[in-house]
């Protein structure tokens, strides 16, 4: 299996979490690129693409994920995949959502409802699964008062 390589323009990074669905693997990856001169370079989220178990890769940034955007988690289901991400400054992060039928760089964003998902303070799913029709997902709410646990289901999209 080859490793993915990191999007072009990004200078450091890696790979945290990986999905399959039959030989469709999904991973997503932080980094940042280069800075000029010594200085830091922005922040990126990005995601890879394998259609065949792993011999191959292609990488993508979900329409819409900026430089204040962090990809959390990602779940397979039977109808493609689902990504979260929280996006925002801190202290006011939301959660965000993209799904792909396949996974392979056409991610579109997809509304994020249910309690806790957003306002005050900063919002993220931290893990995702699938049960039945269903994802479930857990995730925190935090802000100036501590942090406070998060429980959240959708119907698969």
């Amino acid at each position: 299996m080859a490793s993915p390589a990191l999007p072009a323009g990004i200078a450091s990074g890696a790979f945290f979490q990986v999905v399959a669905r039959g030989d469709a693997l999904v991973a997503l990856g932080w980094g940042r690129t280069a800075g000029a001169a010594g200085a830091p370079g922005r922040a990126a989220a990005f995601v890879a693409h394998s259609p065949d178990g792993g011999r191959t890769w292609r990488t993508s940034v979900p329409q819409g994920a900026g430089e204040t955007t962090t990809l959390t988690a990602v779940a397979a289901t039977s109808k493609g995949f689902l990504l979260a991400g929280s996006s925002g400054l801190p202290g006011r992060q939301d959660v965000v959502l993209w799904s792909s039928p396949g996974g392979a760089g056409d991610w579109r964003r997809v509304p994020a409802f249910g309690a806790g998902l957003d306002g005050r303070g900063d919002q993220r799913l931290t893990s995702l699964a699938v049960l039945g029709g269903e994802v479930v997902g857990t995730g925190i709410s935090a802000d100036h008062r501590g942090e406070t646990p998060m429980f959240w289901r959708t119907p698969a999209p």
